[in-house]
């Protein structure tokens, strides 16, 4: 588990801000065909970490969350790399082999969101669309599909948008 210290906090030169927070590196399963975005959801496969019988063990794999409540969130994707190479931040991954993603499960950072935010709200995962979250629209939260809570009302009236959000998974 590593932190990240927020860099760039003014969005100085037009930039967008550095995330702030606790950010992890879990495998992307590499049969994974579909995109995984910036600000996804993502959560673990169901897969238990046992020795393949050859002394190797099986990884634990992220995916796009589904829109089915369960406690297996892992957190924010905010970036992908090859392992051996530095990780870039922010960008766009779709599977194959080898590919981690930095998963931000604690902290401040932008969620891809599907219907219009208003700050202060609980985020919730979308029952809609996999690995896109939700406004609840209440700040309370829901078991299993909390996500954290809106920074900023945005009107999204198609499609999603990126929304700063205080991320919490417990």
């Amino acid at each position: 588990m590593g932190h990240i210290a927020s860099g760039n906090p003014l969005a100085g030169q037009n930039q967008m801000p550095v995330y702030a927070g606790v950010v992890c590196e879990w495998a992307i399963d590499p049969a994974l065909t579909a995109a995984i975005l910036v600000g996804m959801l993502v959560e673990f496969e169901a897969t238990s970490v046992v020795p393949a019988g050859d002394g190797s063990y099986t990884p634990v794999y992220v995916q796009p969350s589904s829109t089915t409540a369960d406690a297996l969130q892992a957190g924010v994707f905010i970036g992908a790399s090859t392992v051996g190479t530095a990780s870039a931040v922010p960008n766009t991954i779709a599977g194959g082999a080898s590919q981690t993603a930095m998963v931000l499960s604690w902290g401040v950072t932008q969620v891809l969101c599907d219907n219009t935010t208003t700050a202060g709200h609980t985020l919730i995962a979308s029952t809609g669309t996999a690995g896109i979250a939700h406004d609840s629209g209440a700040t309370t939260g829901t078991a299993s599909r909390t996500i954290g809570t809106a920074l900023q009302s945005v009107t999204i009236s198609s499609g999603t948008a990126l929304v700063w959000a205080k991320v919490n998974i417990a």
